[in-house]
């Protein structure tokens, strides 16, 4: 081996050192992003379970103690989440319907949503009895 081949390989060997140290870097860098992404999203994610969860709740109450359930569409605001509850008949039963609450969130310019949704026996809402009155 020549003198001037040493070189040569030794050069090589510090180039790809540094190529494979700026992969390994770009590599940690995206995967810390990714992780700061879905703590976001699990912070903002369960509180807005918890509203769509409280809303559908009290709808669940009213069918099973056998009032009539607010109008729906609804929409509103709790706890800085927006949310619109819909009403929707189940194809599969006449007798069932779906209420369906969507949360929606806005953090750090990023926005989010979660839809949650139950099946409850066909109730009269206020306003239905409103106008056979």
């Amino acid at each position: 081996m020549l003198v001037n081949e040493r070189g040569y390989i030794l050069f090589e060997a510090l180039l790809s050192v540094t190529i494979l140290s700026v992969g390994i870097v770009a590599l940690l860098t995206a995967s810390q992003e990714s992780l700061r992404s879905v703590q976001l999203r699990e912070h903002m994610y369960g509180p807005a379970q918890q509203v769509a969860e409280k809303i559908l709740a009290r709808y669940e109450i009213a069918a099973l103690t056998g009032e009539a359930l607010t109008a729906l569409p609804e929409s509103g605001q709790i706890d800085g989440f927006n949310y619109q509850a819909m009403r929707s008949e189940w194809l599969s039963d006449p007798a069932l319907e779906q209420i369906s609450v969507t949360v929606t969130w806005e953090n750090r310019g990023k926005s989010g949503s979660l839809t949650l949704t139950t099946l409850l026996p066909d109730q009269p809402m206020i306003d239905d009895e409103k106008s056979t009155d």
